[in-house]
């Protein structure tokens, strides 16, 4: 059985999206797990009134932890042997479940990952009708292979939608409470776990791209936690993985990836950011620049960033004003 864990803070205009696509589901051998994680407005109860709905769904309430906090809450309630997480304002095809699972039973693979699709609305459906020519677009790939995938974010992304993970590894490595960028931290765990992970190119998961989310609105310190999570990955990286350069220069590239999100939520007039994080990229632009799968646009912005920032600014500013 699967365990959906859906953690809910102040979600009450956007719930009904993500349970009307886990209703739809093709794939029923599952439960959903609700926890409200302390939220100010009806989320709670609209929790409640779906748990009385339906026999499939669970909900908990509990005091405000963040979304890593209510992640781990579900997880330990949970009493599926695998584990899919739904964030409250997101929400999944119909044949979500089904393929995750019809995967795992077909390639054996512990951990499943499908491709999400970011969007602004809550009817962006696909509606795929699974068939051999779909499953025939799944490609097994080792664990490290898969992580250097994830962390260039192309075929594969970091992030713990659309995908499927076994309970007992995600109990092992709780998601760290109280941080952001908590998928970065602890998918080279779950990796390392496993020997091959099934990855199938196919939107199975709908993102919806919230103005206020705390990663994607303005600069404040908790955009720190970034280098929190890198400096776990290289730890984990160092210490369980065998010596791969490829890797390495794959964790170098998120580290510019990361930062150059960091660059774009800051002003040039945080010149004491601008340093900080300065320091962290510098003794790696040599790496970067060798490394075939960067762009030259890319590679352009990191060398800028690194050494000349306030020309990236003024770039960005008169980019603006086109």
């Amino acid at each position: 059985m699967i365990s959906v864990i859906v953690p809910i803070y102040n979600v009450e205009a956007y719930l009904r999206y993500a349970m009307e696509s886990l209703v739809n589901q093709t794939y029923k051998d599952f439960e959903v797990i609700l926890v409200d994680d302390g939220s100010t407005d009806d989320s709670g109860k609209l929790c409640d009134q779906y748990a009385s709905e339906y026999d499939w769904v669970s909900a908990y309430h509990k005091e405000n932890g963040g979304l890593s906090d209510a992640r781990n809450y579900g997880v330990a309630k949970a009493k599926g042997e695998w584990i899919v997480f739904l964030d409250p304002d997101d929400y999944f095809e119909p044949c979500a479940l089904e393929l995750l699972m019809e995967l795992q039973k077909q390639t054996g693979a512990r951990i499943v990952a499908g491709k999400g699709n970011d969007t602004y609305d809550h009817e962006s459906y696909q509606n795929y009708q699974l068939n051999e020519e779909i499953l025939s677009k799944a490609i097994l790939l080792s664990s490290e292979e898969t992580l250097i995938e994830m962390l260039y974010g192309k075929m594969a992304t970091v992030s713990a939608w659309a995908k499927l993970f076994p309970k007992d590894i995600v109990e092992k490595y709780p998601y760290p409470k109280g941080k952001i960028y908590e998928d970065l931290y602890v998918i080279s765990d779950y990796l390392k776990e496993v020997e091959s992970v099934c990855i199938i190119d196919l939107g199975i998961y709908h993102y919806y791209r919230r103005p206020n989310s705390i990663t994607l609105s303005n600069f404040n310190s908790k955009h720190y936690d970034f280098y929190h999570s890198m400096n776990h990955l290289e730890d984990v990286v160092k210490k369980d993985y065998s010596d791969n350069i490829n890797l390495d220069d794959a964790v170098i590239a998120r580290l510019f990836i990361g930062s150059l999100h960091i660059f774009i939520l800051i002003t040039d007039s945080s010149k004491e950011e601008i340093t900080r994080i300065q320091r962290k990229i510098r003794p790696y632009l040599g790496r970067v620049m060798k490394n075939k799968r960067i762009s030259l646009k890319n590679k352009a912005i990191y060398m800028m960033l690194s050494l000349t920032p306030g020309l990236y600014y003024r770039f960005k500013k008169l980019k603006k004003s086109q």
